[in-house]
């Protein structure tokens, strides 16, 4: 995998996990519990992921 392609996939996890917490902040403001709560969970198993896969990626070289 090229450097470039790492950054890129960086880049869209972070994207896609600021969207998921800015999504969970509007639910919030509008007092969309449900959505809210769905959110914020999806938002941190995705961040958890992110971490835990560049992890193993580093630990094997890449």
């Amino acid at each position: 995998m090229q450097d470039g392609n790492k950054n890129d996939s960086g880049i869209s996890t972070c994207l896609l996990v600021t969207h998921f917490y800015e999504e969970f902040e509007l639910a919030v403001q509008t007092g969309n519990c449900n959505d809210a709560s769905l959110l914020e969970s999806q938002a941190d198993k995705v961040y958890e992921l992110a971490e835990n896969l560049e992890i193993i990626i580093r630990e094997q070289g890449g």
